[in-house]
């Protein structure tokens, strides 16, 4: 048995034979949406994990069982701490696929919570993947987020700003998320008027 401690100092322990990792460096991943001359634009951002070396989970077939607008997600062993995103794909009921924030429950399981209750629990096959960052940029064009990570995680995903004029094509965004500082990246938007 593994236990990972995430902080920022490193906390006395005791252990009755399992393996300690204490991941004590958090640092910043920042993307930026910029047009050709730097200016940042404002755009939805999706980053999520392609590989993580098995610390947090990539395309994890999980369970879920729903109670109102509360998911409960078995994911054995998901590294996930209270706060992070999940993208859930894959499950019968449209309520539970998504990008939710979560709640750790415990070292398999943590719940997130629905927009509306879908009355049963979803079957089909349902799978959870971390997810870096999801949401709409500063006037400036930025959006981060800072959390520990044990290993490096390779990433992909877009930034796009197709709701409303000015129009831009969607922005590729892939690389590696450095677990030892961080990792920034420009998505360069093309106009598409």
């Amino acid at each position: 048995m593994t236990v990972t401690l995430e902080g920022t100092t490193q906390p006395t322990y005791r252990s009755a034979g399992a393996d300690i990792v204490f991941v004590t460096n958090a640092v910043t991943t920042t993307v930026s949406s910029v047009i050709a001359d730097g200016t940042g634009v404002v755009t939805n951002v999706f980053l999520y994990a392609t590989d993580t070396g098995g610390f947090l989970p990539v395309n994890d077939t999980v369970t879920i069982v729903n109670s109102g607008t509360t998911a409960t997600v078995t994911n054995t062993a998901h590294g996930l701490a209270t706060n992070d995103k999940v993208w859930i794909n894959g499950a019968s009921h449209l309520a539970n696929n998504g990008v939710f924030t979560v709640t750790v429950t415990g070292v398999n399981t943590y719940t997130y919570t629905m927009g509306s209750a879908p009355g049963s629990n979803p079957t089909g096959t349902i799978t959870s993947t971390f997810v870096v960052l999801y949401g709409t940029t500063s006037g400036a064009g930025t959006i981060s987020m800072t959390r520990s990570f044990s290993t490096d995680v390779d990433v992909e995903g877009w930034a796009r700003a197709s709701s409303a004029p000015p129009y831009y094509k969607t922005g590729a965004i892939t690389g590696i998320v450095d677990s030892a500082t961080g990792t920034a990246f420009t998505a360069v938007m093309i106009p598409d008027e």
